[in-house]
């Protein structure tokens, strides 16, 4: 990853999907959307990647094991 690598986090990408929270984890749980880096100790900080999810809503949103969307 470089230096130039944006990450959001739950809040700001349900916030940027307009869902709820419970639905971003629903999503994440059936593998509809991208799945997260975990930072911290014990994996408790899931981020995004922006680019990655940009890449998937400009894809008008597949399921991920339906696409070809990649973690960078």
């Amino acid at each position: 990853m470089n230096d130039n690598v944006k990450l959001i986090d739950r809040r700001q990408l349900a916030s940027k999907l307009g869902i709820s929270i419970r639905t971003l984890q629903r999503w994440l749980s059936s593998g509809k959307i991208p799945k997260p880096i975990y930072l911290g100790s014990g994996r408790r900080l899931p981020r995004w990647i922006l680019s990655t999810i940009d890449q998937w809503i400009i894809s008008s949103c597949p399921s991920v094991k339906d696409s070809n969307i990649e973690r960078k």
